[in-house]
């Protein structure tokens, strides 16, 4: 038995999932001559959206209802992030009318491996570590004959700057590498002797 198919756009698309459902637009049914396309418009770092959709067509339809399939080979190349999804119709060859525009979010493939480096992973070991604490005096325990000593939250704390740092210049050279501004800025003053 199949899992029924949606009547309206996903507010949620995983990647590498088939992209199905259907969406029945009244005033331009496909009986008429209409064809319902969207666009997939993602967010630049900066905030504002990509001038390179992704596309996709109904392709089928049946009486008024119009059907999208999007195979899961396509969605696998979907980056994450958030998205502007506009739905419009054409018809001839000069008409054209947006029916839909709603924000989406593409979040990654749950079987793909998500690439993150050591200060990431590391930044959120400790992160847990913080709010996982334990009372001050109980900074080394034995259990079952094994010693388990804990670092002390000053420690941990000054760990946790360093490791922020890292990962805020790693988010800052992919900025860069994308084309935007550095958030490191240096002001410097000039003035004559």
């Amino acid at each position: 038995m199949s899992a029924p198919v949606p009547t309206t756009e996903p507010l949620i698309i995983v990647a590498g999932d088939t992209l199905t459902f259907t969406k029945v637009v009244a005033n331009y049914p496909p009986s008429d001559g209409w064809t319902l396309n969207y666009a997939l418009q993602g967010k630049t770092l900066a905030g504002s959206y990509s001038a390179s959709p992704i596309t996709f067509a109904s392709a089928t339809s049946t009486g008024s209802t119009y059907s999208i399939s999007v195979a899961k080979t396509t969605t696998s190349a979907y980056a994450p992030g958030d998205y502007r999804l506009t739905g419009y119709v054409t018809g001839g060859t000069s008409e054209r009318h947006t029916v839909v525009s709603l924000d989406v979010v593409i979040i990654p493939d749950p079987s793909a491996a998500v690439p993150t480096s050591h200060a990431v992973r590391t930044l959120a070991l400790i992160d847990a570590a913080i709010e996982g604490r334990v009372p001050a005096h109980l900074t080394e325990t034995i259990i079952d004959g094994q010693t388990i000593i804990r670092l002390p939250l000053d420690r941990l704390i000054e760990l946790r700057a360093k490791y922020l740092a890292e990962v805020r210049s790693e988010i800052d050279a992919r900025r860069v590498a994308a084309g935007l501004p550095s958030k490191r800025n240096s002001f410097v003053r000039f003035s004559r002797p």
